[in-house]
């Protein structure tokens, strides 16, 4: 009796944890739409497109489900004229319904943006003292 009331608690346990992930998603995918109508809202109020490129969110699988090294390329991906230091980079995933996971978010981003610019898919340069990063361009095959 014991031992079956311990596995009903386990699964219940379980099912709890995967209605939570379950709810994250969700709230993750309306915060995405709903920085995107504000973001929207911000560019018709000022007359101006917005600083980024795209208000709507973007097609695909959501930012909120990536992880975060995963969020930043597809960022750069989706922007591949602009320049972005790791702030500006950290704040779009933000406006596209990422959630960050770790305390100091900023870092974790400029880690990425530097792990990638290792790899050659971004670019870094110093602009005025600050590094700023872009998608690099294409490689020719074999190199």
């Amino acid at each position: 009796m014991a031992r079956s009331l311990a596995d009903h608690e386990k699964r219940t346990l379980e099912d709890l944890r995967e209605y939570r992930r379950r709810l994250g998603r969700e709230i993750a995918a309306l915060t995405e739409k709903l920085k995107a109508v504000e973001l929207s809202i911000e560019s018709i109020k000022s007359g101006r497109p917005s600083s980024f490129d795209q208000a709507l969110p973007s097609r695909g699988p959501s930012y909120a489900s990536m992880p975060a090294q995963e969020a930043v390329e597809r960022f750069l991906r989706e922007n591949p004229k602009r320049v972005f230091t790791a702030s500006e980079v950290a704040d779009g995933l933000e406006r596209r319904g990422f959630v960050p996971r770790s305390q100091n978010f900023k870092s974790q981003v400029g880690a990425a943006l530097n792990r990638l610019s290792t790899k050659r898919v971004a670019a870094r340069d110093k602009q005025e003292g600050v590094f700023v990063y872009r998608l690099s361009p294409p490689q020719p095959r074999g190199q």
